[in-house]
């Protein structure tokens, strides 16, 4: 229930355009994905992270991110 929580704030941050709270509320998640082995919900929030990155233009970390989805 927690790690659902934290992917509707990501949702809601990025939809209100606040990148380094979407981008907080995303490594949140992931990390309670980790702990859960959800490995379906860590691609998804690996490529939240990593379109958030790039979104804030920092690429070559946005890219890694992508790439491990």
């Amino acid at each position: 229930l927690e790690a659902a929580c934290w992917s509707a704030l990501t949702t809601f941050y990025s939809r209100v355009y606040d990148l380094p709270a979407a981008l907080d509320a995303a490594r949140n998640h992931i990390n309670l994905l980790r702990q859960i082995g959800d490995r379906r919900g860590e691609g998804l929030a690996l490529n939240r992270i990593g379109i958030t990155l790039v979104s804030l233009g920092q690429f070559s970390e946005g890219n890694k991110h992508l790439l491990d989805a």
